[in-house]
């Protein structure tokens, strides 16, 4: 069979020639694969489907979700997966509110992060969370977007019912030589992007918008989505640009690491560049003494717009009782960030 033949029959596979021979890569089109797009009802059906192909990636894949509409439910997992493409064209569209959404129990709900709160011991499964995957992309056109629904989780009484407890929209965790562009992230239930003990992350060109309303404010209706942290990072070698954030809580936050690390015992060399951001600023911490130092150090950001912002420069440290317990945050650089009119 002729390698166009191939192409034919089998659609979603791709041939690719490198220099050394020829070898195939396979490109998965998850639609092709039954998922079903402009369906709420196929949410938990979706995501089943989308975690048997993250289960069966192999090197050099990439999985491709059209330029549609998909919802899905929360518990989106890619794990243990090397050198794959996750290319993103259309929307995931998570179901709304905490009836239905899937819980996991035990260690689980605590993710090691020292300065994380610690959740109880039944909590909400993050949306889409990645774990243990080396030399990931997540890509797009431009158009991919994951919306997070939040609007079913915010508000002050929602709040007091549910607090910490709410999923995160896309959570990385002990993963290296990352790659996330040119995607959108909307409407976060909680924290919007997390990424924890990594190392060598870039992110570029993306965008995270979590408001109530439309107004160019962060006034008391829009303040009801409290809690949607834009780009939480911590691990080492990490770097952030050409990207913005609009919502109610931290935007940038470069957070602790100790020795319980995996990928780094301390936050290091993270560059966060020519981005804009409008919230509760571009924040260090909270970092809180463990056994372990906690630490956060060669931290630069510089060419940052700050329009409307609610606060500016924000580093937040805590005490410890515990005299084996010792933090850090050192070498720390604010470089030209403008403040336009803020809150």
């Amino acid at each position: 069979m002729s390698a166009v033949t191939a192409l034919l029959s089998a659609p979603r596979l791709l041939l690719m020639t490198l220099g050394l021979g020829s070898v195939w890569a396979r490109l998965l089109d998850w639609e092709a694969s039954g998922a079903i797009p402009e369906s709420q009802s196929t949410a938990i059906r979706n995501t089943d489907i989308l975690n048997a192909a993250f289960a069966n990636l192999e090197p050099g894949d990439t999985l491709y979700i059209s330029n549609k509409t998909f919802w899905v439910a929360g518990g989106v997992r890619l794990a243990n997966a090397k050198d794959v493409t996750i290319k993103i064209d259309g929307t995931l569209q998570f179901l709304p509110g905490r009836e239905g959404w899937p819980d996991q129990h035990g260690a689980a709900c605590n993710d090691g992060t020292p300065d994380q709160p610690a959740r109880r011991t039944v909590c909400v499964q993050e949306a889409f969370f990645v774990a243990n995957v080396t030399g990931l992309t997540f890509t797009s056109g431009g158009s991919g977007t994951l919306n997070g629904n939040g609007k079913s989780w915010w508000g002050y009484i929602r709040y007091l019912r549910f607090a910490e407890d709410r999923p995160r929209l896309l959570h990385i965790h002990n993963s290296t030589d990352i790659l996330v562009e040119q995607l959108n992230f909307v409407n976060s239930a909680y924290w919007t992007f997390t990424a924890h003990d990594v190392a060598r992350l870039q992110i570029r060109q993306c965008a995270i918008d979590n408001r109530v309303n439309a107004a160019d404010s962060h006034g008391v209706e829009n303040l009801k989505a409290f809690n949607t942290d834009g780009f939480d990072i911590s691990g080492r070698d990490i770097h952030i640009h050409s990207s913005s954030v609009w919502n109610q809580d931290d935007c940038f936050t470069v957070q602790a690491m100790d020795k319980t690390g995996v990928n780094s015992h301390c936050t290091e060399n993270v560059l966060i560049e020519n981005v804009n951001a409008s919230g509760l600023g571009l924040t260090i911490g909270a970092v809180d003494p463990t056994p372990g130092h906690s630490c956060v150090r060669n931290v630069t950001f510089r060419n940052i717009f700050m329009h409307h912002t609610f606060k500016g420069i924000y580093v937040k440290s805590h005490w410890s009782s515990d005299p084996n317990a010792s933090g850090e945050i050192s070498n720390i650089l604010y470089e030209n960030v403008i403040m336009e009119a803020p809150e």
